[in-house]
């Protein structure tokens, strides 16, 4: 058993902490993170605290006499326990409702609500922040922290992968921060949460779209004094403290949640998702700041010596809808404002008594005007505000579904806006994973229940694992044995010390677990071929590296073998199996490809055989191709000119190739497995360690194809169809088979 050595309520009250443990009484209560765990979960929910309070003396009533001075909404609130000689912050946020219970033994009590820093966020409205271009996301969110007024104790944020064209162009005035979070995570596909920070009791985390990727390891914490082993002397005894106790290693160890549970939360056959729709929403943004975007419609009375304030709308000059603005010009006299004795614009010019003072906003102009004229009353009969129009069209949309899954379930939708992406190149390939998870019913695990008291390794868990960490789940009953993220924590602290902690969990799937390889045999008889489609990730790229296993039949007469590369007819590179045995690398630059191969019979037919190409960004080369780890002299074939062509939109094949204008015409006779894509220059070591079966992950961006382990036995000897979607380790992106590939199980 593991108790903590102190549990404590504490509350800053009349500028100093004061301890309230003492007075609480019956359970306390605390959530944070993600309260669920599909797709689109991806921003955290306001964390909560609840616990009572002893009332009697009328303390903790703040309307009453004898209430703590200081004490009431807004108090800022900590849960401190110790275990192991540390002191963790457990909960951290301020109270939000106090909520007074007498009743007629005159046992007074109240109950507190104790809420975390995003319900603050939830509530706060955005004060105009200015609109910004080309930003990514943790920019954005470290923008939104500077405009409040409180911000979090500390913030953790990745630097985003998405730059998105213009920011806050949709704030309005009763825009909340959260909002803008909202459209943030959405839009980058990445994860906005807090944790309960050891020290200071919150972290603001972004994650950014490829921070959950196939290589991320278990999440690494101590272990309890109680596991740990103790540091020895030569002699294999004991090395003493002066008070004569063993000094503990400290040892850390991932966390494996072997068959500990109190109860798991499973289902099956919820929330299938058989039709993803992505809606993007184009924006266009004026060249020049000439564009008027507001205009008085009608002459404005403003007395002698008389302030007035009032606020505008942008909208389009041609056609009066709603926009926005940006780079707006400070108004100049007779231009933009003109102020007369007579409201039909005659008599006395009096312009030059106009002060006018303007402040620009996302949806208008706020100006403040004073009549400076000591004599007449004005008529304003010009005042207008030029800058850049931001305009928002209509969303474009994209659509993925499952019509087998459709067939049998009726449709099941499910849609993600990305209210700041202009393309749906990214949200396209994320649906498409998405519905690949969810289109059939599946066993899946929610949230696991566990009492932190059992074990040293328990407590440790409960204490230092929170949202955004990923741990290892294995239960006998249910077959479970995966990898999850943990969403959302909740948990209960009984009198006694006694903890009942469970984590909402998002299954984690790649080649650590979950994830297998497998081998893909192509006929060049055939328009056999698998395309994954443009993936960012590997495109593009100022280094470059390809490592493939490959195992080839025969060389396709009169045509070109491509065995997997990124293409189309603008732009990319390929791998090719080329005449007399030899292996080709293929590149194309702005005016010319560059083309070269190994010596003749550098590789034999119908053997397994593993080939590196290096270097292989580089138009004027040469890549560096290693065959079973030797490094091999090339021939170059062709010369390319210019420089890399911009590879964008170009899609990932793997045994033949699809273009506008190449229709699978270039087929590969033989077997793929184990395709990785690097976005580093390979090294003859590494070339080594990968041939003779190593994991080199450094700049690993793409493996696969994979299939999920449960459905391994399934794969063996299968001709694909379309419905049939290969996996890949790094982001779980999707490939689609074309034509009558057949798997192999991996030997």
């Amino acid at each position: 058993m593991a108790f903590p050595t102190s549990i404590e309520i504490w509350a800053y009250i009349a500028d100093g902490w004061t301890e309230l443990t003492s007075d609480v009484i019956k359970e306390v209560r605390v959530e944070w993170g993600m309260t669920g765990n599909e797709p689109l979960d991806l921003l955290a929910d306001t964390g909560s605290m609840r616990f009572t309070l002893n009332n009697s003396g009328n303390e903790y009533a703040p309307y009453l006499d004898g209430a703590l001075a200081g004490w009431g909404k807004g108090v800022p609130i900590e849960l401190r326990i110790s275990y192991d000689n540390v002191k963790h912050t457990r909960f951290n946020g301020v109270v939000k409702n106090i909520d007074i219970k007498p009743d007629i033994t005159a046992k007074n009590r109240v109950v507190v609500t104790v809420a975390d820093w995003l319900d603050y966020a939830a509530t706060h409205p955005l004060v105009s922040p200015s609109i910004d271009t080309d930003k990514r996301g943790d920019e954005v969110l470290t923008t939104i922290v500077a405009d409040m007024p409180i911000a979090p104790e500390d913030t953790d944020f990745d630097e985003g992968i998405n730059v998105f064209p213009t920011v806050f162009d949709t704030v309005t005035t009763k825009t909340k921060a959260y909002n803008e979070m909202s459209k943030i995570a959405l839009s980058e596909l990445g994860y906005i949460y807090l944790t309960k920070d050891k020290a200071y009791g919150e972290m603001l985390v972004f994650e950014s779209a490829e921070a959950r990727h196939g290589l991320r390891e278990l999440t690494i914490l101590p272990k309890a004094g109680v596991d740990s082993g103790f540091l020895l002397k030569e002699d294999g005894g004991s090395l003493l403290l002066e008070t004569g106790g063993k000094i503990i290693l400290n040892e850390e160890t991932t966390f494996v949640a072997d068959n500990v549970f109190n109860r798991l939360d499973v289902e099956y056959g919820q929330n299938v998702i058989n039709r993803f729709t992505n809606l993007a929403y184009p924006r266009k943004v004026d060249a020049a700041a000439t564009t008027v975007l507001f205009s008085l419609a009608y002459p404005m009375q403003i007395g002698s010596g008389e302030t007035i304030v009032f606020r505008g709308n942008y909208s389009d000059p041609d056609g009066g809808a709603r926009v926005s603005g940006t780079e707006m010009v400070t108004p100049v006299a007779d231009t933009d404002y003109k102020m007369w004795t007579v409201s039909d614009g005659s008599g006395v010019d009096i312009t030059a008594d106009l002060t006018i003072l303007v402040v620009y906003g996302t949806e208008g102009p706020t100006f403040t005007l004073t009549n400076d004229n000591v004599t007449y009353i004005g008529w304003i009969t010009l005042l207008q505000a030029r800058g850049k129009g931001i305009y928002i069209y209509n969303p474009i949309e994209h659509a993925v579904d499952d019509i087998v899954s459709i067939d049998e379930f009726g449709y099941q939708t499910e849609t993600l806006h990305q209210k700041y992406k202009q393309d749906l190149t990214r949200g396209s390939l994320a649906t498409a994973k998405y519905l690949e998870q969810e289109k059939q019913p599946r066993t899946k695990l929610n949230k696991i229940h566990m009492a932190a008291n059992r074990s040293g390794a328990l407590m440790q868990a409960f204490l230092y694992l929170d949202v955004g960490d990923l741990i290892h789940v294995k239960e006998d009953k249910t077959g479970i044995n995966d990898y999850y993220y943990i969403q959302g924590v909740e948990f209960t602290i009984i009198k006694g010390g006694f903890i009942k902690f469970a984590w909402i969990v998002k299954e984690a799937l790649s080649l650590l677990l979950g994830l297998s390889l497998i081998n893909c045999e192509f006929d060049a008889a055939s328009e056999d071929c698998i395309s994954y489609g443009y993936l960012p990730q590997i495109s593009n790229l100022s280094e470059r590296s390809f490592s493939l296993w490959i195992y080839a039949h025969t060389h396709a007469p009169g045509t070109v073998n491509a065995i997997a590369g990124i293409f189309s007819d603008p732009a990319g590179c390929f791998i090719s199996l080329a005449i007399n045995n030899r292996i080709g690398f293929y590149i194309k630059g702005t005016t010319g490809p560059s083309f070269w191969v190994t010596p003749e019979d550098s590789i034999t037919l119908n053997s397994l055989t593993h080939i590196v190409i290096a270097n292989a960004s580089d138009i004027d080369g040469p890549p560096i191709i290693y065959i079973d780890a030797v490094a091999q002299e090339l021939d170059q074939i062709n010369e390319g000119e210019g420089t890399l062509a911009d590879e964008t939109g170009s899609s990932l094949f793997i045994g033949n190739v699809k273009t506008t204008t190449v229709d699978y015409a270039y087929p590969y006779d033989g077997l793929v497995k184990d395709l990785r894509i690097y976005n580093v220059i390979l090294t003859q070591a590494e070339a080594t360690s990968l041939e003779a079966g190593g994991n080199v992950n450094r700049g690993l961006v793409f493996q696969g194809p994979c299939v999920r382990t449960r459905e391994l036995a399934d794969f063996e000897d299968l001709t694909l169809t379309a419905a049939d979607k290969m996996i890949e380790n790094y982001l779980g992106m999707i490939g689609t088979p074309h034509g009558s590939v057949i798997t192999r199980l991996i030997e």
